[in-house]
């Protein structure tokens, strides 16, 4: 009846609706299409989070440390770039590259603790790891690492059973135990024909 009284065509109008219509359904899967994809951004985030949370959980206890992971939530912050290196030097350990990607950890673990630095504190076993690694002596690394072989493989072999069952504590507690056993047990030094043997290289 308003059609008729107001002279607009009908079949005019009835376009001008479906186009509307047209464009709200298209306008609302855009929408949906960037929540799905703000839902995957941020789901990707949180499984990454939730790795190196696990991964440092682990880590703590490998190296003995007293506190918690707990403690330092607040300053894990933006990880991406710090996640990447760590996967690429855990798999470099369980492809057989030990000595290769324990300097590439140790690197990151000098990274990581500017990060974490605001949460420190109290956290005696993990600074005295950092203390070691920025004065390393790569002699008695080497050194350590042909002492404590047979360990450090067995250790391997746990990492690699837990990378494949996802369980990222496990992974971190063997790492955490290879480099309490390279830095942080007592220190015994090598023999002078060892030192000359590797200077040798």
């Amino acid at each position: 009846r308003c059609v008729q009284e107001t002279g607009i065509n009908a079949e005019y109008m009835g376009l001008q609706m479906k186009g509307i219509l047209i464009c709200f359904l298209v306008l609302s899967a855009f929408c949906a299409e960037l929540d799905f994809a703000e839902a995957d951004t941020h789901a990707h985030e949180a499984e990454q989070l939730n790795f190196l949370i696990e991964l440092l959980d682990g880590f703590l206890e490998g190296i003995q440390e007293q506190k918690k992971v707990t403690d330092l939530l607040t300053c894990l912050g933006n990880s991406e770039d710090i996640i990447k290196l760590v996967k690429e030097a855990i798999e470099m350990i369980v492809k057989g590259n030990v000595t290769e990607g324990l300097f590439k950890l140790f690197e990151i673990f000098k990274i990581l603790e500017k990060q974490l630095e605001p949460c420190l504190d109290g956290f005696t076993q993990f600074k005295k790891l950092i203390a070691e690694i920025k004065e390393l002596n790569y002699v008695l690394i080497i050194f350590k690492i042909a002492q404590h072989m047979n360990e450090i493989k067995e250790e391997i072999e746990k990492v690699v059973a837990a990378i494949e069952a996802k369980d990222f504590k496990v992974v971190g507690l063997g790492i955490g135990k290879i480099l309490y056993m390279l830095l942080l047990e007592d220190k015994v030094m090598p023999k002078d024909n060892f030192v000359n043997f590797i200077k040798g290289f």
